[in-house]
Order: structure tokens, then sequence, then C-alpha cells
């Protein structure tokens, strides 16, 4: 609507303009039709303009070209290969499972006493001990032990007990000694992963009050002749420290009463003499019976009898 009401308006005034513009000297009529022919060019053209104007512009969309999608490759990963385990040969000698079958760390022991330790060993190495093969004290306390051979063939992967005797020092402390085997040829080996570490010895020393030693002294050491026969006996009896010891007799058919002893210091000492009858012929096996504080027989000493 409000186009149309432009349009008029335009018109009228296109008039005013045009009849403004006729020159003099024309008919009325002459002029009329000027006028006439003016204006309708120009709505013409108006409403060519306007039409124009009014059409909408067709927009004809341009299509994108599409880039053809490429297949790009992923980042695959390269798998890693898992380092290789370093497998490191076993040596020819080696000791493993070490165990303590007597004495373990820290047994008392009495002062000066001769003991026997035992160690049980696996052979861990690939090469056969052979019974030449040597127990060698290395460092430490050696407590009076000598290199000794182990006597006996131990193939790799078996077991044994090896032993090594021992004094115990006569000062009270505690002492270690370390040992490793050695081969015919004078390698050393112990135990670990190089085989490098020595197994051990470790005692308490202490003084305790025990029999370290008894035996039996009889007169005459063989008898013929007449019997009954009556023999005369005594006994020599070593301790390791002040104490008071019972003891007795013992033979094959009979035993004697308990006897006491008294030590005011450690050593030996030997019993007043006594006497043992005997009835028939045959030998006499007789022997030391430590009550106290031991419990421990000692050695048997023989005699010969013969009656007549």
């Amino acid at each position: 609507m409000k186009r149309v009401y432009t349009l008029i308006t335009s018109i009228v005034v296109l008039s005013i303009l045009i009849s403004g513009c006729i020159p003099s000297g024309n008919s009325e009529a002459e002029n009329l039709n000027i006028v006439q022919t003016s204006v309708a060019e120009t709505i013409t053209a108006m409403q060519a303009t306007s039409l124009a104007a009014a059409t909408p512009t067709q927009v004809i969309p341009t299509e994108t070209p599409t880039t053809a999608a490429t297949n790009t490759p992923e980042n695959t990963p390269i798998p890693t290969q898992a380092p290789t385990a370093t497998v490191t040969p076993r040596p020819a000698f080696l000791i493993s499972n070490v165990q303590d079958v007597s004495y373990p760390d820290n047994t008392a022991v009495t002062a000066g006493k001769e003991f026997t330790k035992t160690w049980r060993f696996t052979n861990a190495g690939t090469s056969t001990w052979t019974s030449d093969f040597k127990i060698v004290f290395v460092s430490g306390n050696q407590m009076s032990a000598a290199t000794t051979a182990i006597g006996q063939t131990v193939a790799p992967g078996q077991t044994a007990d090896i032993s090594l005797v021992l004094t115990a020092p006569t000062a009270t402390d505690t002492y270690t000694g370390y040992f490793m085997l050695q081969s015919p040829n004078g390698a050393r080996f112990g135990f670990g992963d190089d085989g490098n570490s020595a197994f051990w010895v470790k005692v308490k020393v202490e003084t305790f009050f025990e029999v370290t030693g008894a035996k039996v002294n009889i007169k005459p050491k063989t008898y013929t002749g007449s019997c009954p026969y009556t023999f005369t006996v005594s006994a020599t009896i070593t301790v390791s420290a002040p104490g008071t010891v019972t003891y007795k007799y013992v033979a094959t058919n009979k035993e004697s009463d308990l006897k006491t002893l008294v030590f005011s210091e450690a050593g030996s000492k030997t019993t007043d003499e006594g006497t043992w009858t005997v009835t028939s012929s045959g030998d006499l096996e007789i022997h030391i019976y430590i009550d106290k504080p031991n419990n421990q027989a000692f050695t048997v000493v023989t005699v010969p009898v013969t009656c007549n």
C-alpha cells in the first residue's frame, strides 16, 4: 500500500515538472498529449524499476567442493621387545643351603674344651667335590682347627655333613672362626652369588663346672693266681672349675657306692686308693661313672684275670 501511495505522488510531481518544461507556442491539445506521453513513459519505467526491486534475487548456492577424505595412517606403536634376561652361568665350585648341624651360633662351650662342629652343605656348583677337598681356615679365631679333608664325594645337587674338630680358647669370650672349602688345586670357595662368602663357627667360651676327663688307675694291670683276689683302684679326675664331683666305679657285674671329690680350682686330682675284689677268671672291665655334674661314663679299663 505504501508503495502505491509513493507511486501516485511521484506521478503528480512529475506531471507538474513536465508541464513546466513544455515549450510555449504549442496548442493546448498538443501540450496535453506531450504530458500524457511523458507520464506514461515515466510510469512504465518506474513500474519496471519497482518490479525489479520487488523481485527477490535468487541466490544459487555454490556447492563447496568436498575434499575427498584421505586415510591418514595412525601412529601405530612399534611393539617393544622385552629385554632378554642375562643368565649367569653357575660357577664350578659353590656352596648353598648352609646349615648348622651342631654348635649353632653362640653355643656355650667350656674353656679349653675340644668340640666338633658339623655343617650341612649342598653342592650348588657344576663340579663334584672329591674326598680330598679340604676345610681351610681363612680368618677370625682358628680355635686350633687343622686343615681337614672332607673325606667324601659330593656330586652337584647333593647334600653332605662336613665336620671340623676345634678347641675352645681358654679365656671366656665370644669367638668366631671363618672357613672355606678348597679344591685339590687350591681354589677356595664358599657360598653366595659368587661363592666368595666364608661359613663360620661362633661360640661363647664360658667356665662351667664339669668333669672333662676321668680314668681308672688299677694295680696290677693283669693277674694270674689264686682267687679271690683284691686289686687296688683309684681314679684321676679333671674338672673345668671349682666344685664337688660325685662318682662311682662300675664293673661288669657290680658297682661301688657313690664317692665325692672336692676341687678348689680347675685341674686334675687323684682319689684315695680303694679296693676291688674278683672271684673268678675272666676280663675285669671297670670304668668311672660321673654322677654329678656330668652324668657321664668314661673310658673302660680291661684287666685280664686268671684264677688257678
